[in-house]
């Protein structure tokens, strides 16, 4: 494989859940962090919502992806960590969300033509695709529409 080759494609993070992982391009997540002030007052908030985020002067909400889409989270034995993912809509009023991963997401490079949809998979209702990269199955969301949830809920 030539230098020209290895560019072709795209970068992308991979976010791991307990049950699935979450494929976003490189561009769709601004930051990782592993501190969140957790919500003390939740009477009137989705279960989804585990709390605030405040980044580069902006409270971002934190979300449960899983509960989100109906499922069950449960919290790992180690300290959470949280892809902080861009919300392109500006008329919202948040400017990111946080997204509770149980691992350190990592870097990946998605050659053209190795991404294969998984027609066959149930889908969540916050996806916009579940597929398979190199046998592994993954989800790619639909951050905008979690965006408009988070807006019209919170």
């Amino acid at each position: 494989m030539n230098a020209e080759q290895r560019s072709a494609g795209l970068r992308a993070w991979l976010l791991p859940l307990r049950q699935a992982s979450l494929l976003l391009p490189q561009n769709a997540v601004a930051d990782i962090s592993f501190h969140y002030e957790k919500a003390r007052d939740r009477q009137g908030k989705p279960d989804w919502f585990h709390g605030d985020l405040y980044w580069h002067g902006n409270n971002v909400p934190v979300i449960s992806y899983e509960k989100l889409n109906g499922q069950a989270y449960v919290p790992g034995h180690h300290k959470e960590k949280i892809a902080i993912c861009n919300l392109l809509d500006a008329s919202g009023n948040y400017p990111a969300v946080g997204i509770l991963v149980r691992a350190v997401p990592r870097m990946l490079q998605v050659e053209e033509g190795v991404l294969l949809t998984e027609e066959s998979a149930v889908k969540d209702s916050f996806a916009l695709a579940n597929v398979r990269f190199h046998g592994e199955s993954m989800i790619i969301p639909d951050i905008q529409k979690i965006g408009r949830e988070i807006n019209r809920t919170l």
